[in-house]
């Protein structure tokens, strides 16, 4: 009894109540449903133990009948119930008789299995009927049910089943079609049937009341037992509901974290059975195979390949194979599969398989688990792109930890320094900057700026093994992890070596050029220059000849003498200004340079101190050149004193010829020639040698380190003239306190010999007489008057004019009288060469000397020049001036 003041406990909350109200009626629910389930259930599996007899039935009559056709039927005595068959009259052999006496008649599969029928009938109350559309038998014949069974048949039906009634009685009728066989044939070919055909079906009638029976005592089990289970249930929920709810929520709550986790990972997690049958998944693989409106629990994998898309069939019989590999592994097995998707993606999944296995060692279940590595297999081969990038790149790359310990190292890398060893990695860096002068300081420099985060760009020289020197264009950057911490440094290096050649020889080039420009604009004045100082030497040189011939006073010759030696050095450096700017007149002839040098050997060793050494080292078959001999001499002349002046204290002096072809044009422009054949000639001494400085004013005029008074400047600045007038070029190589060298490059001619030619025979000039009269055409007044007076007192008749037009209105006066036009090239409003051109027209016979003060001007009008035409250059000589007008009109 309750304790008097004490509260009555209340075990249900209004809440609780309502619950367990609910509670109760879905239990009433459950166990109605259970019940009308296994209501069903036990009715359509006593019916399908019904039909699993009537087919066994169905099995062991096809297999009597195929028996029997398979021998083309069987012969049975002829018996009141068993006659001939009027059917198999068209059977030669239907009926028989054996030696005994005994009729014997045949018995087709249709009518055995009647008759069969017939005794099971009797027997056991079962119906069988082989029957037809077209029976050969008229008790074939199909009832109702069998005739729909039939035309079922016919629509692609492999089994018509259904529960009649037949005679009051209830029947499960079971009907299966016939084909033809070959042995039917025998009996059927006459109906036109073909092999595989139908040709009617077989019926198995079975009594259902045994079963119906059973249904029902099965019900009424049901019925109490369900009513048991609902009673118990109700009081089992009244007298747990509180416990059973908490196990219940908290047994949901459990499951339902298990599953949200279970879908809430991105990879995919199968549970299957021992046969391979899919139990259950989470959403990333319903997901993965479109699996989302297939109810894929109890299916395989080649079931559940064609329920959905066909482009997963390919990765769903994998998916079998590997679990078959799983079992027969008796332990965990991994591999990659690949999954294409449909819209024409594919998924790559790391998949784990996990066999579970009973305490008896059979097959219980298979965990299946997959992770989506598309990325990472995507990532792995873009990494191993990458790496073979790298490997086969033309730049070096090396990596580097912190430490300065190389990680790895291209191939590009190891042939560009010559790295022959295998094994690179925890080499030193000091292995890529080894022969650089700098090796710590740049290492140094590079590692302070790296460490800040930045890159370092810069050049790195490296010396080989053969002692060439490397230009290698490196960029170092530092490598961060994802905490921003560096990790290594990284170096993109690329071979400069052959592109700061370049540079340098683009340098080289280009200082060539400005030089040779800077001597072209310096020869152009001095050439100017001396023109007009010719056209004042040849007066003073005239004049001073002439009088020195006149005067009988000795002390007045001296005098003459000072005159003509001074305007004879004012001519000679006039000459060395024209050969410097190559404009003086040259012989050019095929000339061995060897034989050049062999017959000036002994002037050179009487011009050269004796202390200073001559060593001529001569080539063998040496081409031959284009070259004027003189001025060849002087070249060799003008370099071997300045050598000597270099050798105050004696030394070498080496002559050396070689023959050179060069077809590169790369390589001819570093030596500022074309490419060709050439004959060079070198000139060495071990004098004091030259800084840069100095050597970038050698061949420019009037320039010199020597002392005053001991030289004029004009030396070298005349070679180069006489070089470059040649179509060559000269380099010159020198160090102070190493020496000096010149090298000249001279083109090689085409020819192979020196034909050796009659020099002219003076001629008598006893026809000179009837030719006296000269036409002198000069601009200058001086050379004018110079030339006239020289010419009259000679005893020609000369008339004088100032320019082409004057000469032009003397000749058309005086034409026949004219033998020789003696002329300036370059005069105002008309040169020598359009006056010659204008009066040859009407005086063809006209001889023409032409006078000018640098040869040039010839040079400029070279399409009037023939081989043999007469020049004469100023300042020039009254000797050489009549010599010259002897020899053109001697001709």
């Amino acid at each position: 009894m309750p304790i008097k003041g004490q509260k009555k406990l209340k075990y249900f909350t209004i809440s609780e109540k309502r619950q367990f109200i609910y509670a109760a009626l879905l239990w009433i629910l459950l166990v109605a449903a259970s019940l009308a389930w296994n209501w069903v259930y036990v009715s359509r599996s006593i019916t399908t133990i019904a039909t699993s007899v009537a087919r066994s039935r169905f099995e062991k009559d096809l297999l009597y009948r195929r028996w029997v056709a398979m021998y083309g039927g069987v012969y049975v005595p002829i018996t009141k119930k068993t006659q001939p068959n009027p059917y198999l009259s068209h059977i030669p052999d239907r009926d028989l008789t054996t030696t005994s006496g005994k009729r014997l008649t045949l018995i087709n599969p249709a009518y055995m299995i009647r008759q069969v029928y017939e005794l099971g009938r009797k027997q056991y109350g079962e119906w069988g009927h082989v029957t037809s559309l077209k029976p050969l038998c008229p008790q074939n014949a199909p009832d109702a049910w069998e005739t729909k069974a039939l035309h079922e048949f016919e629509r692609g039906a492999k089994e018509y089943v259904s529960i009649e009634r037949i005679n009051n009685k209830t029947y499960l009728r079971l009907m299966r079609p016939l084909y033809i066989e070959k042995p039917c044939l025998k009996c059927h070919a006459i109906q036109g049937y073909k092999e595989g055909e139908i040709r009617g079906g077989i019926s198995i009638s079975i009594p259902f009341a045994p079963y119906a029976k059973e249904i029902q005592n099965q019900h009424i089990r049901l019925i109490i037992g369900h009513w048991l289970i609902g009673f118990l249930g109700i009081i089992g929920l009244w007298i747990g509901s509180s416990h059973i709810r908490g196990y219940t929520k908290a047994l949901k709550e459990r499951e339902e974290q298990l599953r949200t986790l279970i879908n809430s990972t991105p990879d995919i997690i199968c549970f299957k059975d021992g046969k391979g049958r899919w139990l259950e998944a989470n959403d990333a693989v319903l997901k993965l195979f479109s699996l989302k409106d297939v109810d894929y629990r109890g299916k395989t994998d080649l079931e559940l390949a064609e329920l959905i898309h066909p482009i997963y069939k390919k990765a769903l019989l994998t998916c079998k194979k590997t679990d078959e590999k799983a079992w027969k592994a008796n332990g965990i097995f991994r591999s990659d599969e690949i999954i294409p998707r449909p819209d024409g993606t594919i998924k790559i999944y790391d998949v784990i398989k996990v066999p579970i296995f009973n305490k008896y060692g059979t097959r219980k279940g298979l965990v299946v688990l997959g992770r989506d590595i598309t990325e990472r297999k995507q990532a792995e081969t873009e990494r191993q792109m990458l790496a073979t990038a790298i490997e086969q790149t033309a730049d070096g790359i090396v990596i580097i930890d912190r430490k300065g310990k190389i990680q790895y190292m291209n191939t590009a890398l190891k042939n560009m320094i010559n790295y022959i060893h295998k094994k690179v990695t925890e080499k030193d860096i000091s292995l890529l900057l080894k022969g650089s002068e700098k090796d710590e300081e740049i290492w140094k420099e590079i590692l302070d700026t790296v460490k800040q985060g930045k890159n370092w760009s810069g050049q790195i020289l490296r010396k080989k093994r053969d002692g060439t020197i490397l230009y290698l264009g490196t960029t170092v950057s530092p490598v961060f992890e994802a905490s921003s911490q560096i990790t290594h440094y990284v170096a993109v290096i690329h071979d400069m070596t052959v592109r700061v050649q370049l540079e340098k020889e683009k340098k080289q080039l280009e200082e060539q050029y400005r030089r040779s420009q800077k001597l072209e604009s310096i020869g152009r004045l001095a050439g100017g220059v001396a023109h007009d100082i010719n056209n004042l030497l040849t007066p003073i040189l005239g004049y001073a000849t002439l009088l020195i011939n006149e005067l009988q006073n000795e002390h007045h010759k001296t005098y003459v003498e000072q005159i003509l030696q001074a305007g004879r050095h004012g001519r000679d450096m006039v000459q060395q200004l024209l050969a410097f700017s190559r404009k003086q007149s040259v012989d050019m002839k095929p000339v061995n340079l060897n034989e050049v040098l062999t017959r000036f050997e002994k002037l050179l060793r009487r011009t050269i101190r004796e202390d200073i050494t001559i060593q001529l080292v001569l080539a063998q078959s040496l081409p031959l050149v284009m070259g004027d001999i003189t001025q060849m001499q002087q070249v060799i002349m003008n370099l071997a004193v300045n050598a000597q002046d270099a050798m105050p204290e004696g030394g070498r002096l080496t002559i050396e010829t070689t023959s050179l072809e060069i077809e590169d044009e790369h390589i001819a422009a570093q030596h500022g020639i074309r490419p060709g054949k050439y004959v060079v000639l070198k000139v060495s001494d071990t004098g004091s040698g030259m800084d840069t400085e100095t050597m970038e004013h050698i061949f420019e005029p009037f320039f010199t380190t020597k002392e005053k008074d001991k030289g004029t400047g004009l030396g070298l600045a005349t070679v180069y003239g006489i070089v470059k007038q040649h179509k060559g070029n000269i380099e010159v190589q020198s160090e102070p306190d190493k020496g000096t060298t010149f090298k000249i490059y001279l083109p090689a001619a085409d020819i192979t010999s020196i034909s050796e030619e009659d020099s002219p025979e003076e001629k008598a000039s006893s026809d000179i007489q009837n030719k006296r009269t000269i036409l002198l055409v000069e601009d200058d007044e001086g050379v004018r008057r110079f030339t006239l007076t020289l010419l009259q007192n000679q005893g020609f008749r000369v008339f004088t004019a100032a320019n082409g037009k004057e000469a032009l209105e003397i000749l058309e006066d005086h034409g026949q009288e004219i033998g020789l036009l003696l002329t300036d090239v370059i005069m105002p409003e008309m040169n020598g060469k359009e006056l010659f051109e204008r009066a040859s027209k009407k005086q063809p016979d006209l001889k023409v000397i032409y006078m000018s003060g640098y040869y040039e001007d010839v040079i400029d009008y070279s399409s009037i020049l023939k081989k043999g035409i007469a020049f004469i250059q100023k300042p020039f000589t009254a000797k050489e001036l009549l010599s010259k007008v002897r020899e053109v009109l001697s001709k």
